[in-house]
This record gives structure tokens, C-alpha cells and sequence, in this order.
């Protein structure tokens, strides 16, 4: 790190610390996997999780010392002046540096859409287990019919809803949403009818 800022210290204000970056980075990632685990008792899923967050942060890791490197090996020109200085060498060099950048910002969004993906699974399975068991079960409760209206993600509405004390039911945006009360608790995409979508909120709780 000090052979890096040495190299480029005309651009700064005050020397970084990159050792603190990373750990404060890898922290916020962290705690994105562990959101996700803190949420599922699927096993594979968490072996998954916790794997793809180790391979992360090996190879970006790697890649911002490869980097790092890069630029204590090759001084900015600001710093050293241009005499004599071999500029198509300069010149592949940052390139180089330039496709590294990009390799973290690959890896990050890779990470990214492969917990966005384990997440998106862990709540589909729970989805079809409450759907699986809805349809085993016959309810002894009667939804009735009221235009309700409602804002929801911010934007009023007013719809035919099915209600039974707390719990509400609608179709909008292109599914069924259970409510209860003026939250959102459940999002049924599977469900075609109406009968199947009171099963599930009797089991999908307060």
C-alpha cells in the first residue's frame, strides 16, 4: 500500500487505506450472505450461500493485490514526468489495471446474482411446501367480498378484495397478495384461484 500511494499520491488528498476498504467491503457481503442464511433451514442452500461467498472473496481479493501491485510497479506519469518513459508500455499497462477494475466489478455482480438467486429459491420452496400443505387441507373460515381500498408500494388503489378478520386477499400486479392488517405477508403466483389462496393464508400466519 505505501509503494502504491507513493506512485500515485498526486491525486490524492490524504493516503488510503485499502486494507481497511476491503474488510469494510467484505463485511457488507457478509452480511448479505448471512441475511439469506439467517432466513433458510435448507442445508444446500446454506452450503451454497457460504461457498460462493469464500470463492468471492478468495478472487476479489486476489485480484485488488494484483492490482494494487500493478500500480507500485508502474508510477503514474504525474509523478515521475514523461522523459523518458516508453508511453505504448505505459499505455498496456493501464490498460491492464483498467481490465482488472472491471474483473472486480464482474465478480461483485456475479456474487450478487448468485445470492439473489439462493434467495429467490429458498422463498419459492417455502411456497410450494405452504401450497403443498394448503392443498391437503379444508378451511372452516368464509372470506367475504368488500371493495377495499389500499396503497400499496405506494400507490392507492381500490380493488375487490376477500376478507376474513385481519386477512385480506387481492389480485394485483399479476398475482394474489395475503394480507393482514396493511401488510403485505404473502405473494402467491402459483395459486390460479381464489379457494386455493384462502387455504394458504390459514397457513401462512400472522
Amino acid at each position: 500500500m505505501d509503494r502504491e500511494h507513493d506512485s500515485h499520491w498526486i491525486f490524492r488528498t490524504e493516503k488510503r487505506n485499502h486494507s481497511k476498504d476491503i474488510q469494510d467491503f467484505f463485511r457488507q457481503c457478509n452480511q448479505t450472505a448471512q441475511e439469506i442464511i439467517d432466513k433458510t433451514e435448507d442445508k444446500e442452500i446454506i452450503y451454497k450461500v457460504k461457498r460462493d461467498l469464500q470463492y468471492f472473496k478468495k478472487h476479489y481479493f486476489a485480484t485488488e493485490v494484483t492490482m494494487l501491485t500493478s500500480k507500485a510497479n508502474n508510477p503514474s506519469w504525474a509523478v515521475t514526468g514523461r522523459s523518458g518513459r516508453d508511453m505504448n508500455k505505459y499505455n498496456k499497462v493501464m490498460d491492464r489495471q483498467h481490465d482488472l477494475m472491471g474483473k472486480k466489478i464482474e465478480l461483485h455482480e456475479e456474487f450478487e446474482r448468485r445470492m439473489d438467486r439462493y434467495r429467490i429459491a429458498d422463498v419459492r420452496k417455502k411456497k410450494k411446501e405452504v401450497a403443498a400443505i394448503a392443498a391437503q387441507t379444508e378451511i372452516d373460515i368464509e372470506f367475504k367480498t368488500m371493495q377495499k381500498e389500499f396503497t400499496f408500494v405506494g400507490v392507492k388503489d381500490k380493488r375487490r378484495a376477500y376478507c376474513y378478520k385481519d386477512y385480506w386477499i387481492v389480485n394485483c400486479w399479476g398475482c394474489f397478495r395475503i394480507f393482514k392488517g396493511e401488510k403485505e405477508i404473502h405473494l402467491d403466483e402459483d395459486q390460479g384461484n381464489i379457494e386455493g389462496c384462502e387455504k394458504v393464508s390459514d397457513h401462512v400466519g400472522p
